[in-house]
């Protein structure tokens, strides 16, 4: 199948999908049926591949995901069964990818290009060379969540400037994003107290009065910003034109993108901020077979289709961008992506490292 007829035969499928997706959905269903699928399997335990995927926060559109994934593959591939994690993201996800505790994860591209280079949160670890890329996966829908209690008073991301922030979760991409961001726009000095805190932990100490602002480096909708605003009046934080070009200029990988209004209860107006793709990895040593099979069966249009149905930001997926990230693709991958005709861009290929 050509590259063509491949990306447009998968996006007529999911695009009927983007557009009826409902915003609820259910992380401990998909959770507990990846659990279900796991134990009631017909293959002895030493005909099977069982991997571990790292995704992330457990209120999170990454753990949603992920768990959707590990689903539809542990079902339909009989010698395949993988547990979701959460974990602290993309940070936590390739360090632990590259020392090979686990076998599958999600990265945010601006982490991965630290990570690759060994710059920044990967300084001390050095470069983390042992990380393939399977593919680039998404967009997070809307981007980052910077939010205050209406009545805080903070409007502008000028008004951080001695307050209590929470920057998101220990060891996730979307925290040192957020750090840059706050950093380039000269806020991040002026703070009074960072902190690191769990999504649902930040919301409840929002709602509690102990930070003055909690941000959330996920996609709409964002379970714990749902739950905010079913109870509270809230301010969302944006970025003026000025500020976003800043951050885009400041952290590659990055791109504009709107929480628009209404995507929860008392949001009245279009919010503006960035956004990061999502690369699927895995580490190098992971059986080709493996990967080849996981390649295939998820990014199949039946695959892909099952996943926008769970959770709109596999709608997103975009098969004209699989192959746009810069490092090495598996060899499994790789050998599925040329199986359907997709272009292999020169520098990413794994077949005869």
């Amino acid at each position: 199948m050509s590259q063509a007829r491949f990306a447009s035969s998968l996006r007529d499928g999911i695009e009927s999908l983007d557009k009826k997706m409902k915003p609820g959905f259910s992380v401990q269903s998909i959770f507990l049926a990846s659990i279900l699928l796991a134990s009631l399997t017909g293959c002895s335990s030493d005909q099977v591949s069982r991997l571990v995927f790292g995704s992330g926060n457990p209120t999170g559109n990454y753990y949603a995901t992920a768990a959707a994934m590990a689903t539809y593959l542990s079902r339909e591939v009989s010698d395949l069964r993988i547990e979701v994690r959460p974990t602290g993201g993309s940070v936590e996800n390739l360090r632990r990818v590259n020392r090979g505790e686990i076998e599958l994860g999600y990265a945010m591209s601006a982490t991965m290009a630290t990570a690759w280079e060994g710059t920044e949160q990967f300084e001390e670890a050095g470069p983390q060379r042992d990380v393939r890329v399977i593919a680039r996966v998404f967009t997070s829908r809307g981007g980052h969540h910077w939010v205050a209690l209406a009545d805080s008073g903070i409007q502008t991301v000028q008004d951080f400037a001695g307050k209590v922030v929470s920057v998101g979760s220990p060891g996730g991409g979307a925290t040192a994003q957020t750090e840059k961001a706050l950093e380039v726009l000269g806020v991040y000095d002026k703070i009074e107290k960072v902190q690191y805190l769990l999504y649902k932990d930040g919301l409840q100490a929002l709602k509690d009065g102990h930070i003055d602002v909690f941000c959330a480096g996920s996609g709409y909708p964002q379970a714990t910003i749902t739950d905010l605003a079913a109870t509270r009046e809230f301010k969302m934080i944006g970025l003026t034109l000025e500020e976003m070009e800043t951050v885009i200029q400041a952290i590659p990988g990055t791109a504009p993108s709107v929480i628009p209004a209404d995507t929860y209860k008392g949001l009245d107006e279009d919010v503006h901020q960035f956004i990061t793709y999502t690369v699927l990895i895995t580490h190098k040593d992971v059986a080709a077979d493996t990967v080849y099979n996981i390649t295939r069966n998820w990014f199949d249009r039946k695959g892909i289709e099952y996943g926008a149905s769970v959770h709109p930001n596999w709608a997103r997926f975009d098969p004209d961008e699989a192959l746009d990230e810069p490092w090495p693709l598996h060899p499994g991958a790789e050998r599925y992506w040329r199986e359907i005709g997709l272009t292999v861009p020169e520098g990413i290929s794994s077949l005869e490292e």
